[in-house]
């Protein structure tokens, strides 16, 4: 039980490791017992697929945003996503254990198809989704938006996408009702939900950032003062990590220069008002789902 001077930490479920704490002989054993589960589940997905590759063929070929994403990415761009997923795996697994980090990956992944998929909406060609441990994962623009209301649109698109992953996990697991599994499927949709919720901070390069450009990019001085005070207060408890400075410095930086060529931040009142109103739909959503899994 962490003194209260510890300053907050993610409440993960009973049976799950703190990070950086050591394990006992025994949850090692039954870490790796649940890797070898695992392992073994994806597997026989894995078969699954082959034998059915056909039917699961057809049925992708009604996702069409799915389709025209992949077709955007060349054998080495896929081959770079799903190895710096890997190296992101093994990296987190080292503390949080192989399913979880599994699951934060997968979470991840669904974020950056939700920009993926946006961007293809709006005819932008993108590269292929890259995972950074720690920091989270990035899709590069091969073309810049034209205007603050697209750019908001392919920003909105990682937490809406992040948000219904979340949902479906959590879904999942309370059909599980209880054991290892729906435990540990409750942690991964929590930290989606908390992964998510930090995203919508309004500075930039978060997705926040880009969708209150829509609205108002001075409001980003209001995201950079919330952002440092939430520095201040864990550095308060002795819990400064290098992530939080990252985005604070980065998020000054992109938002002095966000202010682009004539005519990019004319946007029309109604698709401000819509905006915001995603924006803070998200959010409300996002903090009742991350209590509710918390508690």
């Amino acid at each position: 039980m962490p003194d209260q001077d510890d300053g907050p930490r993610l409440r993960l479920p009973d049976g799950f490791q703190i990070p950086g704490q050591r394990s006992s002989g025994s949850e090692v054993r039954s870490s790796r017992t649940a890797a070898t589960t695992t392992l073994a589940g994806l597997g026989v997905a894995a078969l699954v697929v082959w034998k059915f590759k056909a039917v699961i063929l057809i049925a992708l070929g009604k996702l069409k945003f799915i389709l025209g994403g992949l077709k955007l990415l060349s054998i080495g761009q896929l081959f770079a996503t799903f190895g710096t997923m890997l190296a992101s795996i093994w990296v987190y697994a080292d503390t949080l254990g192989f399913p979880f980090a599994v699951g934060l990956v997968v979470m991840i992944y669904v974020h950056e198809l939700g920009h993926l998929y946006m961007a293809t909406r709006e005819g932008l060609p993108v590269g292929a989704p890259i995972f950074i441990p720690f920091i989270g994962a990035f899709i590069a623009l091969r073309r810049q938006p034209t205007s603050r209301a697209q750019d908001a649109l392919i920003g909105i698109g990682g937490p809406l996408f992040g948000t219904l992953g979340g949902v479906a996990v959590l879904l999942v697991a309370l059909a599980l009702g209880e054991g290892y599994w729906a435990r540990l499927l409750t942690a991964v949709a929590s930290v989606a939900f908390v992964l998510n919720t930090f995203n919508l901070f309004p500075v930039p390069p978060l997705d926040g950032g880009h969708i209150f450009g829509a609205v108002s990019p001075r409001l980003f001085v209001a995201g950079l003062v919330a952002l440092a005070g939430l520095v201040l207060w864990r550095a308060s408890f002795g819990r400064l990590d290098p992530v939080l400075p990252f985005f604070l410095v980065l998020g000054f930086v992109r938002g002095v220069g966000q202010w682009g060529a004539p005519g990019y931040h004319q946007v029309a009142a109604h698709t401000r008002f819509r905006f915001t109103l995603a924006y803070l739909g998200l959010v409300a959503f996002l903090t009742l789902m991350t209590g509710f899994t918390l508690v």
